[in-house]
């Protein structure tokens, strides 16, 4: 009898000890699959691309963004500046094409607008890095009305070709002098 009982407790005491190398296994591998995934993050964040980003904006007679006229008399000049920034890590040509518009004139930040176009600026290429400004552009009407607007579309060069990128746009009432 003490035989069959020691033989028990044996067989117990195998299978414990089986069960724990068994959980040691798995644990062991839970902690290497672990350290696998985090290491795959990491080499991942320090790996990846940042996209770049450009930044486009019209500055008033000042050379701030701010306080753009919105009632101006008839045959007034409007001073603005564009101003194009490149952060996109590669260079970057484009042209401005400046436009006005009245009531009837759409304007769609994907498209462009079907303003009149009055002036279109020259090619420039900027680097990464680095802003541009432009001359002072004086626009003025010559009729009064209500919401009338001045366009100042951004167009990307690539290939000898002009694509549309982007639109800015201030409104104005034009009223007698």
């Amino acid at each position: 009898m003490k035989n069959k009982e020691n033989m028990k407790e044996k067989n117990s005491h195998n299978n414990s000890n089986q069960e724990r190398k068994n959980l040691v296994k798995i644990t062991r591998i839970i902690l290497l699959i672990g350290i696998i995934l985090i290491s795959c993050f990491i080499i991942y964040e320090i790996i990846k691309v940042e996209p770049g980003y450009y930044t486009y904006g019209l500055l008033n007679s000042e050379g701030y963004a701010e306080d753009y006229p919105t009632q101006v008399k008839i045959s007034k000049n409007i001073t603005l500046y564009a101003t194009v920034g490149n952060y996109l890590k590669t260079d970057f040509s484009f042209s401005i094409h400046i436009f006005k518009g009245n009531n009837n004139t759409w304007i769609n930040k994907d498209s462009g607008s079907n303003g009149t176009l009055i002036r279109k600026l020259p090619n420039i290429t900027l680097q990464h890095g680095n802003e541009w400004i432009s001359d002072a552009q004086n626009i003025s009407f010559s009729n009064t009305g209500q919401n009338k607007s001045i366009i100042f579309e951004l167009w990307k060069i690539e290939n000898n070709k002009e694509i549309y990128f982007d639109i800015l746009f201030i409104k104005l009432n034009i009223t007698e002098i």
